[in-house]
């Protein structure tokens, strides 16, 4: 019988190194448990997603709330727009002043007390309709014009008290009477009174 080979058995040494006689020394790799590292994988992929999850429907509800927010902020500030001819106006009023033929304290009185009849008529006007009077037609295109009622509003206020001195009030001529104001397509229909209460 022949002399039997000699079997070298590895040992482990120290650090994790495989030793054996005659071979270099290998660093020893540490073993996983069959599936740990796709488990672990799973669980961290499942968990970024219920992140992103909850950040999607966190911003969706903050966008909601704003959404919201600006819509009856816009819905309750923005006011409708309409508009007054107030050059028109104006230039009626001085033609009437230029003829009245009184004197210039008369006519300054006068002036004065349309002036005021006018600051009068428009916010009414505006309070009535909830709109903001724009002077400018080309501001807003198509917006209703409300320069037949503001004008209607100045002949009653100065009709009940504004009157030149000596007696005489200023006619304005062709003025429809108050809460005789011809219905108008371009007039808010939704909040334009037919007519508006009798004043005593």
């Amino acid at each position: 019988m022949g002399r039997p080979l000699p079997v070298h058995v590895p040992r482990r040494g120290r650090h994790g190194l495989v030793q054996a006689p005659g071979h270099p020394r290998v660093r020893a790799v540490p073993g996983e448990k069959a599936g740990g590292g796709r488990r672990e994988r799973g669980v961290r992929d499942v968990s970024e997603l219920r992140l992103l999850g909850c950040a999607v429907l966190l911003n969706l509800g903050v966008a909601a709330v704003l959404g919201a927010g600006i819509a009856r902020y816009m819905v309750e500030t923005i006011p409708r727009i309409a508009t007054v001819a107030l050059t028109e106006l104006v230039a009626e009023h001085a033609e009437i002043a230029a003829n009245a033929g009184g004197s210039p304290e008369e006519t300054a009185a006068a002036t004065r007390a349309w002036a005021r009849a006018l600051e009068n008529a428009l916010r009414q006007v505006a309070e009535r309709h909830g709109a903001v009077l724009l002077p400018i037609r080309g501001v807003a295109a198509g917006a209703p014009d409300l320069t037949a009622e503001v004008r209607a509003e100045i002949a009653h206020a100065l009709a009940h008290g504004s009157a030149l001195a000596g007696g005489r009030v200023l006619a304005h001529g062709n003025v429809p009477a108050h809460g005789s104001v011809p219905a108008q397509d371009d007039v808010l229909a939704d909040d334009h009174p037919a007519t508006r209460e009798e004043r005593p």
